[in-house]
């Protein structure tokens, strides 16, 4: 992230690097509080509030909320950010007791959250709104596991990361 920031902002040199890395952490924050949502390096509107945000603190040299007020830009991204995306799942982790396979993950913030998507080997096999599943019956061999969040408008999260679990 502090390469796209750099560039961003037209910075060559390293002089200002840990500057800019407590501004994105602050930006990584800032988002966080704002929205409830944990700032996703991959996704392009988050990337962009991220720029955004410390272009505003790396110029003004004040933290947000003093001095100058956000663009309003960067507000409408910050609000898209708190109502049109649904964060991945936290923690998700799959484990094998007994022959069951056993799927755990955090349970979302959002507000309109109305629940989650298990997959197995990238196939839909259930929605549930807890933020566990367990699945049973499965044959031997080595299965992958994924889970996303959506909600109330079926705005969806990513998958989360493929959990790996060999069934004996």
């Amino acid at each position: 992230m502090l390469q796209e920031v750099k560039n961003f902002l037209r910075i060559d040199g390293v002089e200002e690097d840990a500057f800019l890395i407590s501004l994105i952490s602050a930006a990584k924050i800032y988002i966080k509080n704002a929205t409830g949502i944990i700032a996703d390096e991959t996704n392009d509107l988050h990337k962009l509030a991220i720029n955004l945000l410390v272009s505003h603190s790396y110029e003004n040299r004040l933290p947000v909320g003093q001095g100058e007020k956000l663009a309003f830009s960067l507000e409408s991204i910050i609000f898209q950010l708190k109502y049109c995306y649904v964060a991945t799942p936290a923690n998700f982790n799959a484990y094998l007791v007994d022959g069951v396979v056993n799927l755990t993950w955090d349970a979302n913030i959002e507000s309109d959250l109305a629940g989650y998507e298990v997959y197995q080997d990238s196939v839909k096999i259930s929605a549930v709104i807890t933020n566990s599943y367990q699945i049973t019956g499965l044959l031997a061999g080595t299965y992958l596991f994924q889970v996303l969040a959506y909600d109330e408008s079926n705005n969806q999260s990513k998958l989360t990361k493929a959990i790996s679990v060999e069934v004996v």
